[in-house]
């Protein structure tokens, strides 16, 4: 696993980094699991399940397939890499490649790597060799044998992200997990050898995989939960702080993401989507009315918050739609894959909402405030005849409705057969607060000063 050659980009914004980065200089956590990383995860989960899922079993490979220390092995030497190599490829079905395999001296930070360009028959021989560092440590070289499988595997299949070579790093140890080599992966990840040098402690953390300890527990704890292994089958052969980080893991992430049993489709999570939309729909149009009694006040920026707010709900909700009505799925993992993808982005957005309807109301109570301060009986500004209302125009194509008189907030949609955006509207007169005389002289003082200019 060459941990130099390539650059990983941050997906926040975009800067290309070095690989040995845990942090971007954005703030972005690489080694961190956050939304992003999941997305990611979920994204490459949904191509191996779609490009070869049919053909993996549900299982995992034990470490406990591979001879001890000190049992046919005095070290871990080339005899002990040709059948462990032999074995992971038996199990996630390449037996029929061949693999030399040798230890030999590699570049700073690289444990491993794989070749297929030295033979012509690229698709069934490759040469794979392992660092002296890594051959020292029998968990790490089994995590490394089982990263380079998998490129193997992926080489023989063609399955890429066709993106940055970096991606596709982090698909292989995505790949390894999903083709049952998690254990291994997880043993192996992080191995920390110390020595004493005088009065001095010197630790070294040996690290395989592009993926952080805390993610590889995510994946693995997923794609197990996902096709629902028995906990006393995925946690066997593990280190006793692995299945505890698991644990925790499941208790972090198993409501958000799966439930186990029922593979609803996150209709009670729509709903209550659809009912915090309709919220942020009535303040809107709350706000909406208030911009037209201030219209010519020309506020731009309440001009771009509809529009804009208008815009995400239609894209939010069509993409959500769209999820819903996909089609019977009728692969158990797959079905899983998207559920779990349909629920993430449903979180997020139910987080957005809440935010925009923060936004939303601080501009309604502020444009509230100003329209009570304007119309009064000691104000030049008239209240306007109802009528005004019951004429709104679509925030999406500007094509104009007709609303039904005195309507509270209701549903309407786009009568434009392009757009057909439904969202909420009301035609009922404004009911403002009076205004304070001092407030409304101050407000009305500075309006007057703001026209005349």
């Amino acid at each position: 696993m060459d941990e130099t050659e390539f650059p990983k980009t941050c997906p926040i914004c975009g800067v290309a980094g070095p690989v040995a980065a845990e942090r971007c200089n954005c703030g972005y956590d690489y080694t961190g699991v956050n939304d992003t990383f999941v997305q990611s995860c979920l994204t490459k989960l949904q191509l191996l399940e779609s490009r070869v899922g049919a053909g993996v079993v549900y299982e995992t490979l034990e470490p406990a397939a591979f001879p001890p220390p000190g049992q046919s092995y005095g070290a871990v030497d080339e005899r002990f890499l040709g059948d462990a190599t032999r074995t992971i490829a038996r199990f996630i079905g390449v037996a029929y490649f061949n693999f030399e395999v040798t230890i030999r001296p590699q570049k700073e930070n690289v444990g491993g790597h794989i070749d297929f360009h030295r033979y012509e028959d690229s698709n069934r021989r490759a040469f794979i060799e392992v660092s002296h560092e890594v051959a020292e440590v029998r968990n790490s070289t089994l995590a490394t044998l089982a990263h380079e499988v998998t490129h193997a595997y992926l080489h023989v299949y063609k399955i890429s992200c066709g993106t940055a070579p970096y991606d596709d790093e982090v698909l292989t140890d995505v790949a390894a997990v999903f083709l049952g080599l998690g254990k291994l992966m997880l043993n192996g990840i992080e191995y920390q050898r110390s020595w004493n040098s005088g009065d001095r402690t010197t630790t070294r953390t040996l690290r395989c995989g592009y993926l952080s300890r805390e993610q590889f527990v995510f994946l693995y704890w997923f794609v197990c939960a996902m096709r629902r292994i028995p906990e006393s089958v995925y946690q066997n052969g593990l280190q006793p702080e692995i299945i505890t980080e698991i644990i925790e893991c499941d208790s972090q992430w198993r409501q958000r993401l799966i439930e186990i049993g029922s593979h609803e489709k996150a209709s009670t999570l729509d709903v209550t989507f659809k009912d915090q939309v309709h919220q942020l729909g009535a303040a809107l149009s709350v706000l909406e009315r208030c911009l037209i009694l201030l219209q010519q006040t020309c506020i731009n920026t309440t001009e771009r918050l509809l529009d804009e707010t208008h815009r995400w709900i239609k894209t939010s909700a069509d993409s959500v739609h769209s999820r819903m009505n996909s089609g019977e799925e009728y692969d158990p993992a797959m079905k899983v894959l998207k559920n779990a993808v349909l629920r993430l982005e449903l979180h997020k957005l139910m987080v957005d909402v809440k935010q925009r309807f923060v936004v939303t109301s601080r501009a309604q109570e502020g444009f509230e405030k100003i329209a009570s301060c304007l119309i009064g009986s000691e104000s030049p500004y008239q209240d306007p005849d109802p009528v005004v209302f019951r004429v709104q125009h679509c925030r999406i194509c500007n094509t104009p409705l007709k609303l039904r008189e005195d309507g509270g907030p209701h549903q309407v949609r786009c009568p434009n057969p392009k757009c057909k955006y439904v969202f909420v509207a009301s035609s009922a007169p404004l009911t403002l607060k009076s205004a304070t005389a001092k407030n409304a002289g101050s407000l009305r003082k500075a309006l007057s000063s703001w026209f005349s200019a």
